[in-house]
């Protein structure tokens, strides 16, 4: 849980030692001591049946066939212009770079 989650005189665990927020960006050691300065991206362990931060949530995959035909409309967009404008040299390139792409969606290694 990040340390800016917790609310004011909540116990956590940071390091080994137990600590109790006092503010939002300072806490002290139960033990005594100089309270210290946390930025509120540090991750504690919270303590005192505070709740446990929800598991992240996992990330959305996309199939391989929706990422190749979303590539295929952008690249016969950009081949159509190429060829507009004249540009076989750019289009040949870019040809290559295709390739390489549904080599590397397909995991495979292409050199």
């Amino acid at each position: 849980m990040k340390f800016t989650d917790l609310p004011i005189h909540a116990r956590f665990e940071l390091e080994g030692a137990i600590y109790r927020k006092t503010s939002p960006m300072l806490a002290s050691p139960e033990n005594g001591g100089a309270a210290r300065f946390l930025a509120r991206f540090v991750q504690v362990v919270p303590l005192d049946g505070q709740p446990r931060p929800a598991p992240a949530a996992s990330k959305e995959l996309v199939r391989a066939d929706d990422v190749l035909a979303a590539f295929d409309v952008c690249y016969a967009g950009v081949t159509r212009k190429l060829e507009q404008d004249g540009l076989p040299d750019l289009r040949a390139a870019l040809e290559a770079g295709r390739e390489e792409f549904i080599a590397a969606l397909a995991g495979l290694k292409k050199t």
